[in-house]
């Protein structure tokens, strides 16, 4: 998965995280305070962000978790989560996409967003889904004018998918 969203994100490295590394991406995980107070009710934490490199929905294998750093001139710009098969086999969940503050609001986000469009189109995938916590209108705003719907409800988070043939522009 992360090699076909190498190959549709040019002027960009993908890596992927692991215990090793995952200190290269704290900077953007610190840039990104109010979305952590909003989805967890506390700042980022370099054991939570360890404890997400494993952390996959029940009965998923580990092997279809693609948790990765995108950089940029060298620099850690972003991270994404990502589930390939999840919750279907046909399908792409989007577990995370967090671009470091100072990047914000330049179009890294929906450039890296489309990539995963195109590489999930590349790997067979019918659809794209991730969920948006309810009181983040922000990221719901933004999944919108990418295209993606809500199709779903599940407590305070509101799923929203998204076909990856459509137009990725």
């Amino acid at each position: 998965m992360l090699n076909e969203l190498q190959r549709t994100l040019t002027g960009y490295e993908i890596i992927p995280m692991t215990a090793d590394n995952y200190a290269n991406a704290l900077e953007v995980y610190a840039t990104n305070h109010d979305f952590f107070m909003l989805t967890g009710g506390k700042p980022a934490s370099e054991e939570g962000i360890l404890a997400s490199l494993r952390q996959v929905p029940d009965g998923f294998d580990l092997s279809n978790k693609y948790f990765a750093m995108v950089l940029q001139n060298g620099q850690v710009i972003a991270v994404t989560d990502l589930f390939a098969g999840y919750p279907t086999e046909d399908c792409l969940w989007l577990g995370l996409l967090l671009v470091h503050g100072d990047m914000q609001g330049r179009s890294v986000g929906s450039t890296i967003a489309r990539s995963i469009l195109n590489a999930a189109r590349t790997r067979g995938f019918a659809s794209i889904k991730l969920g948006v916590i309810d009181t983040n209108t922000d990221a719901i705003k933004s999944w919108q004018g990418l295209g993606f719907v809500q199709t779903g409800v599940s407590g305070n988070i509101l799923v929203f998918s998204r076909s990856v043939d459509e137009n990725t522009n």
